[in-house]
């Protein structure tokens, strides 16, 4: 199917001669061209800087961004659930709407392989039922403070972290060519990062 992508975004700033600021946020929403492939990312950022006093300035910056996504293909060669292996291997004579309006036999309720043999996973039954997907939580940003305490000197600390929360999901049906009795993965991921450099300049 076709994919698409919407990306509305909001934002204000101002500013004067001591200071200055600005506010953003994002929608980020997509949809593949694989069938129940999902992604959304929606962002918050501020950035504000100001003149305390001569020679002395602060400045800040924050970004939060929250991601998540569903139905995205698995990425091996030797997974029998992995869309583009399936696809590449399919005859041109095959018609892909005889695999769609064919997915379950209404009789045994189970998959209708690509082959006699159950030697091939059809691709409706991999994106109907074996979904994976995962969720990001991620903040990062900084601080900085300049002083310019002569012409020729200036002295500046900038800290900053960036840290995030991951968590991912698979999911394969039971009857699925490869793993007939189903399976079930979750894992959750958190790592952080803090960094900070104190400079002096001599110019």
């Amino acid at each position: 199917k076709t994919g698409h992508t919407y990306i509305p975004a909001l934002a204000f700033q101002g500013g004067g001669e001591s200071g200055d600021y600005r506010f953003s946020y994002t929608n980020n929403k997509e949809t593949g061209i694989i069938p129940s492939e999902e992604f959304a990312r929606n962002s918050i950022s501020f950035n504000a800087g100001r003149n305390m006093a001569k020679g002395l300035d602060v400045r800040t910056s924050i970004n939060y961004s929250r991601s998540t996504s569903n139905g995205r293909p698995l990425q091996s060669t030797n997974n029998q659930s992995a869309i583009q292996s399936i696809i590449v291997g399919l005859p041109r004579t095959v018609d892909i709407h005889d695999l769609e309006n064919n997915v379950v036999d209404p009789v045994t309720k189970q998959q209708i392989t690509l082959t006699p043999g159950k030697s091939g996973n059809n691709p409706y039954w991999v994106v109907q039922n074996n979904l994976s997907g995962n969720s990001v939580d991620r903040v990062f940003g900084n601080g900085i403070i300049t002083y310019s305490p002569l012409k020729w000197l200036t002295i500046s600390d900038n800290i900053g972290t960036d840290f995030y929360y991951e968590y991912r999901k698979a999911v394969t049906r039971p009857g699925t060519v490869g793993a007939l009795t189903g399976n079930f993965f979750t894992a959750n991921l958190y790592n952080q990062i803090i960094n900070n450099d104190f400079l002096l300049t001599v110019t």
